[in-house]
Order: C-alpha cells, then sequence, then structure tokens
C-alpha cells in the first residue's frame, strides 16, 4: 500500500509542473497573475463542489467548524501563494527552476514540520539517510539554478 501511495503522490507531483504552465499561459491570456489564479481556484472549486454531490458526504455541523482551531483556515491562502508564485516564476526560471525551488523550500519544511510534530502531527526523526536526501535535493537546485 505504501508503494502505491508513493506512486499516486509521484503521480500528483508531476502534475503540478502542468498546472503552473497551464496559469501561466492563462495569466497572458487574461492579463493578469491573479485572474490566471482566480480561475484555478475557481475550478477547483466546481471540481470539489460536483465531488461533494456525488460522494455526499455529510456536512459538518457549525459547532464543529466552530470548534476547530483558527489557523485551519489558511489552507486556501497558502495555496493562492504557491500558485501565484509557481504560474510568475515558471516563465523566467523554466519548470526545472520553478520546480527545484519549490520543492527545495518543501523539502527545507518539512524537515522543520516532522522534527516538531508541526499542527499536532506525528514527529519524524532526523536520520543520516534523510539527512543526505536533503542535502541532494539543495545540491541539486543549486546545480539546476547556477546558469
Amino acid at each position: 500500500m505504501k508503494y502505491l501511495l508513493l506512486l499516486v503522490t509521484v503521480f500528483a507531483g508531476a502534475l503540478f509542473p502542468l498546472q503552473a504552465g497551464v496559469n501561466a499561459r492563462c495569466s497572458q491570456a487574461l492579463g493578469h497573475p491573479l485572474w490566471a489564479t482566480l480561475v484555478n481556484f475557481t475550478g477547483g472549486a466546481v471540481l470539489s463542489l460536483v465531488a461533494l454531490a456525488v460522494l455526499r458526504p455529510a456536512p459538518p455541523t457549525l459547532e464543529r467548524a466552530g470548534a476547530a482551531p483558527w489557523w485551519i483556515w489558511l489552507g486556501g491562502l497558502c495555496g493562492i501563494v504557491f500558485v501565484g508564485i509557481a504560474l510568475v516564476s515558471v516563465r523566467s526560471l523554466g519548470y526545472l527552476g520553478m520546480i527545484s525551488g519549490l520543492l527545495v523550500g518543501q523539502v527545507l519544511a518539512s524537515v522543520l514540520f516532522d522534527h516538531a510534530g508541526f499542527l499536532r502531527e506525528q514527529t519524524h526523526a532526523m536520520t543520516v539517510g534523510r539527512a543526505a536526501g536533503v542535502v541532494m535535493l539543495t545540491a541539486g537546485f543549486w546545480l539546476v539554478n547556477r546558469d
């Protein structure tokens, strides 16, 4: 099961440069990155609504939503920044430069989040293998973008 999940995750990661390129073209066509960002998130909202209509999960209660920590509402803001930076940077950095920068940022933050159990998640210890992977990914980022 773990390997299937890893494979599906790699597939989802492969969609990201496609999304960034499509959004960059949308930005050109519509005249500003914010319009492309709106198109991106509107499409996501529509697909979410369709999935809700088809799968029909029970809606959350106001009590449950009100009891949630305040920071759960920030995911969309992070997504807007992420998508906006990707669609602007892909033109000048190229797909590999953009993805390598995003990946290094994600990996460095993930190391800290794993160590601290950020947002009440399970902790994952730093191992020699993980540290070597972080160093190699960071070196790859430098090699890709040093020109």
